[in-house]
């Protein structure tokens, strides 16, 4: 991706080969909202800067349901190609 992308910059732990996928082995819900949630805190603990004022997740509903769960935010079923905007207050 990256000679694809030469303008973007990618995280350090990023591969080209996707290390999670498998073609025989699905990962559980509870997998899923406990990879979600690390993601989530990596990006509020060690990424985000008291600088920053918005971030934006773009994603499939499944991850759009999964945040809204870990957050004790209403249900809400995403449309195709729709928009859920959340507010999160970032303390520091």
């Amino acid at each position: 991706m990256q000679k694809t992308y030469p303008g973007m910059v990618f995280e350090k732990s990023f591969t080209e080969e996707d290390r999670l996928w498998s073609e025989s082995v699905s990962e559980s819900d509870e997998d899923f909202m406990t990879r979600l949630k690390a993601t989530l805190d990596h990006i509020f603990e060690d990424l985000l800067e008291e600088t920053d004022t918005f971030i934006s997740i773009t994603a499939h509903s499944g991850v759009a349901a999964t945040i809204l769960q870990l957050i004790e935010h209403r249900s809400y079923t995403l449309p195709a190609g729709g928009v859920v905007p959340v507010v999160i207050k970032a303390t520091f």
